[in-house]
């Protein structure tokens, strides 16, 4: 539990095994629909899509999918992969934030 009323948070030490190697067979994934009936939202935050398949492996349990770019890193040869993932999940990806804009690069 959180002290913000009706937030609470399930996490896990870092590591380098992916969800699929180490969550029982009746993981909580496979109960996100019963966790819906008591949350409005369920936000899971996964491993660098460029680098690790959590979250390729954990987009089969997903209503949404947001892509998380951060603005001061620059385009790689991976990204395109990435970005044909996320596109190919079709209604599935909600879009994109652009994170760690900087005011002063910011035009109004």
């Amino acid at each position: 539990m959180t002290p913000f009323a009706g937030t609470t948070i399930i996490g896990c030490a870092s590591g380098t095994n992916t969800p699929a190697e180490v969550l029982p067979k009746n993981h909580i994934f496979k109960q996100l629909s019963k966790l819906g009936e008591l949350y409005d939202f369920i936000l899971i935050e996964a491993a660098s899509l460029n680098h690790y398949p959590d979250s390729k492996e954990l987009s089969e349990y997903v209503d949404g999918i947001v892509l998380v770019v951060d603005a001061r890193s620059s385009a790689e040869p991976s990204d395109k992969d990435s970005y044909e993932f996320v596109n190919a999940s079709g209604d599935k990806f909600i879009g994109s934030v652009l994170n760690a804009v900087q005011k002063h690069d910011m035009k109004y």
